[in-house]
């Protein structure tokens, strides 16, 4: 996000860059009036919507259609493609000013896929990456940690250790997973 804050257009484009700042200000202000909540209620809601569907529907569009549609127009350039959909991800996504932080995400998902061949690897790993976000912004309103914290992931060590965790097992699955299908 530092470097993404970074960016600033030419003189002549100030107008556009104060109004998409704006834009994704309202975006985070809105997105954090769902999330600053802390009823049990509330949180069920936010991973469903912000987690749950998302994950599901983004890694059948992005991995599962446009990488692969990708990957047939320049004929088999995985690698060409999967960066391509990174950047379309993080574009869609709505926030330039936010766009590396999401375009590396989709890199790191279009590498999954396309070594573990499955988006269901990918849709789970999409999933705990927004549902972290979610549960960090609930424990945020119950008080458990500072929000400001959690914006710049001076996180406690054992939330760190668990994410780091989860992550391994699920390149571990996807790697496993493609190496059985390639051998097969």
């Amino acid at each position: 996000a530092t470097v993404n804050d970074g960016w600033h257009f030419p003189q002549s484009l100030e107008a556009i860059e104060r109004a998409l700042r704006e834009l994704g200000e309202t975006s985070q202000q809105l997105l954090e009036k769902f999330l600053l909540r802390n009823d049990v209620g509330s949180l069920i809601a936010n991973l469903l919507v912000l987690a749950v569907v998302p994950a599901l529907c983004e890694e059948l569009f992005f991995r599962g259609a446009l990488q692969q549609t990708l990957v047939r127009c320049l004929k088999g350039r995985h690698h060409i493609a999967i960066w391509l959909t990174a950047a379309i991800f993080s574009l869609l996504h709505g926030d330039l000013f936010a766009f590396l932080p999401r375009f590396m995400l989709g890199v790191l998902l279009g590498y999954l896929y396309y070594y573990g061949r499955s988006l269901w690897v990918n849709a789970a790993a999409h999933f705990l990456n927004n549902a972290f976000v979610v549960v960090l912004y609930f424990l945020a309103a119950k008080g458990v940690i500072d929000v400001d914290k959690a914006e710049t992931l001076g996180l406690p060590f054992v939330v760190v250790l668990i994410t780091f965790v989860a992550s391994i097992a699920l390149f571990y699955v996807a790697f496993v997973r493609g190496r059985k299908k390639t051998e097969e």
